[in-house]
């Protein structure tokens, strides 16, 4: 069991001190009258001690609450307001005593100016365990054995601090700006290997990635408002900075570096890169009823970092001429858009939008290839336009009905490098068209159902071609760009049969069809998804209060591969030709996979004031996840067999009751009932293990707990003054 309640206490006690001397201890000693209590602004302290029954993975994967013991309770919203000034201290503290900490200052006179400081903990731990030998975790430099092997949970932490700062110039313009720092570090799961046939050569070793991060951002911003015309500018800048640019990799035995896996070392990091964003938006109200409104931004990004170090034996062409990518990358964007009410029950809005993503990487011809080759050795640009325009009209037919219409459409064009082996279209175009009918039944009862239906089609996709120009397979239609109809329904509904229930239901539905190259089927066919969501709230009175809750969602996706990788059962097109021939489409060993997950969800809970000093509460929420992969026979197969359905359940109970000793001061008690259960084959055990002819392996295994439990019981002090 560990004890971090006393880890924080030298950070907590220098932050009481600094709270101490702003705000007097009298006036916190002080039992507060009613009319102070209505008049002044509210601050208060928690302390207290909170126990973790149990180490475990998920429950504390964001909390920071991984492991068994005690960890402090410390929150604080402390409010003070200069009467004669009107300068206003804010000081907020969340989960002080956790990693997950959150601290926020904000102070300044109030429509003068601003200032602000916060900082927030991030922490994320890995929900598998590892047993692994492997040396040097956290660093650029591994080493990979089988020996002194020890379980180890990975984790990254994340420390941001912001700060910000606001300005009034005047009555109708002021300034803003905001600095923001991340720090991340930690490991991650990672991994090398090859996949070269023969099968006794696929090796594989676990290794993880080092994580020494900083993202910065800052902003910048001028605006002017008047009655009628808004206008602001601003600037955008981030910069990626990783500390760790390369990870050198030993060991991993004699048979791996004979399969290649020896020359897999140094890998490559995600490399430093930054952005630069200008951008002007504003609107213009004409009349009462019609305003425009505009947005222009120019963006470069760019990445400079210098290629790492080669592995042993290996060289760049010295055509390249280059020692780093220079990635360059400019957007620009501009916006558009009307809103008006020409007429009492009409209301018309238009808006229009342009993004061109021009990518002016240098192209070099990295590494060498062959003339049947299906990549040319160079860097691909990706370079995109869209355009995107959309209508929409209400109209008020009275008795409570209105109807809304509306149509949208999105152009994008792509580039595509000349030698390829993923199929690829130069242009897509997706039309939209939505009806929606409105009514409100009473004062208590709305409603509203929807028909949307959108249309995607292109250019003809390329044919997928060797260096040397030889035509090569070209059988799937990536989802992204397959054409596709879409059809949607969506119904909501808000009834308040009395003042103090609430419902709200949100029923939608939507169906996909893909078409396919050549009607051979291959690829994505038919896509579901359905959602039904239900909110309840009863309130009866000031003391007592209910919600309830409910959610299912069903995403289905109907979809064709081919088997094998011989020419006889994978062919390509004749010579002269772009698709295959009847006779060499049969010949296609096809099968077929439906895939299917869903997800139910409920919750219910509840607070009750028993008498002028209890309170009690408790809720419980359930969640239940599966994913399944039916798969069958098609076409020249047999033998095809469904994979095992993988399923999530969590059930979560939470109970409080809080006591007030007196009118500012009392007792909080917590407790937490946490159950993951998890029966997902994809990580019950991964093994890394020695392959014939070698021995030597690592033998690193990686496994998820299947069952987890963990209970949780705070007790905490209040104290609040004003």
């Amino acid at each position: 069991m560990k004890n971090r309640a006393f880890d924080t206490t030298l950070r907590l006690s220098a932050l009481a001190a600094a709270v101490a001397a702003l705000f007097p201890l009298q006036a916190m000693a002080d039992e507060p009258d009613d009319m102070t209590m209505l008049t002044k602004p509210e601050s208060s302290v928690r302390f207290g001690l909170g126990y973790v029954g149990e180490d475990n993975h998920n429950y504390g994967m964001y909390r920071a609450q991984q492991d068994s013991g005690l960890y402090g309770l410390v929150d604080m919203d402390i409010v003070r307001r200069d009467d004669e000034t009107g300068t206003w201290y804010k000081l907020r503290g969340r989960n002080l005593g956790f990693d997950s900490r959150e601290l926020g200052l904000v102070y300044g006179p109030q429509g003068n100016w601003k200032f602000s400081l916060d900082y927030r903990g991030l922490p994320r731990y890995s929900q598998y365990s590892v047993n692994t030998g492997l040396r040097g975790m956290g660093s650029e430099n591994l080493t990979v054995s089988p020996a002194n092997k020890r379980d180890v949970i990975l984790h990254t932490q994340r420390e941001r601090i912001s700060l910000g700062f606001e300005k009034s110039l005047g009555e109708n313009l002021s300034a803003e700006f905001r600095f923001t720092n991340e720090d991340k570090d930690g490991s991650r799961l990672w991994g090398r290997g090859t996949s070269a046939n023969p099968a006794p050569n696929r090796w594989f070793n676990f290794i993880t990635e080092p994580i020494d991060n900083r993202i910065t951002q800052w902003e910048a911003k001028l605006a002017y408002s008047d009655a009628r015309f808004q206008l602001r500018g601003g600037y955008y800048g981030s910069q990626f900075t990783n500390h760790n640019a390369q990870l050198n990799i030993s060991g991993g035995g004699a048979g791996l570096n004979a399969a290649g896996i020896g020359t897999l070392s140094p890998l490559g990091l995600p490399p430093s890169n930054e952005a630069h964003q200008f951008y002007v938006d504003g609107g213009y109200s004409f009349t009462d009823t019609t305003r425009a409104s505009f947005k222009v931004a120019f963006t470069r990004a760019t990445q400079s970092e210098d290629f790492i170090d080669l592995p042993a034996g290996q060289t760049i062409r010295s055509s390249v001429g280059r020692s780093d990518l220079g990635g360059h990358v400019d957007t620009s964007m501009a916006f558009i858009g009307l809103s008006s009410r020409p007429l009492p029950k009409l209301s018309l809005i238009a808006n229009l939008r342009y993004e061109d993503r021009d990518d002016k990487t240098p192209i070099r011809q990295y590494i060498d290839t062959t003339p049947t080759g299906n990549h040319d050795g160079t860097n691909e640009t990706r370079s995109f336009r869209a355009q995107q325009g959309k209508v929409e009209a209400n109209y008020q037919l009275g008795r409570g009905y209105s109807v809304v219409a509306g149509f949208e459409n999105e152009e994008k064009q792509r580039n595509a490098s000349a030698v390829r082996v993923v199929s690829h279209r130069d242009a897509t175009d997706e039309a939209s068209w939505k009806l929606e009918l409105r009514r409100t039944l009473s004062e208590t009862l709305n409603g509203s159902v929807a028909y949307i239906r959108s249309d995607r089609n292109g250019s003809d996709f390329l044919v997928n071609r060797a260096l040397n120009g030889t035509i090569s397979r070209n059988f799937v239609a990536p989802i992204h760009m397959a054409d596709r109809d879409r059809e949607k329904v969506r119904l909501s509904t808000d009834w308040t049969p009395i003042e103090s229930l609430n419902f709200q239901l949100i029923a939608e539905d939507a169906r996909d069809d893909y078409g396919t190259r050549a009607d051979l089927g291959i690829g994505a066919r038919k896509g579901s998804a359905t959602m039904y969501s239900l909110d309840a709230a009863f309130t009866p009175d000031d003391a007592t209060k209910f919600n309830a809750w409910a959610t299912h969602a069903d995403t289905r996706s109907k979809q064709g591969a081919v088997s094998g990788s011989t020419a006889a059962s994978f062919p390509i097109p004749l010579a002269g030709q772009t698709e295959l021939t009847p006779a060499q489409a049969a010949t296609l060993k096809i099968w077929g996979a439906a895939l299917r997950n869903t997800s139910d969800a409920f919750g219910l809970g509840g607070e009750l004031k028993v008498s002028a000093k209890l309170q009690v509460g408790a809720s419980v929420e359930f969640s239940y996840d599966k994913a399944q992969y039916l798969l069958h026979d098609e076409q020249n197969v047999s033998g095809s067999q469904n994979l095992p359905d993988i399923k999530y359940r969590t059930t979560t109970l939470r109970l409080f009751s809080q006591y007030a000793m007196r009118k500012n001061a009392g007792m909080r008690f917590e407790y937490i009932h946490d159950r993951r259960l998890a029966d997902d084959w994809t990580w019950k055990t991964w093994q890394y293990l020695a392959n014939a002819p070698t021995t030597i392996a690592d033998g690193t295994t990686i496994r998820q707990d299947p069952s987890q439990t963990v209970n949780f019981i705070g007790v905490s002090a209040y104290y609040k003054w004003w």
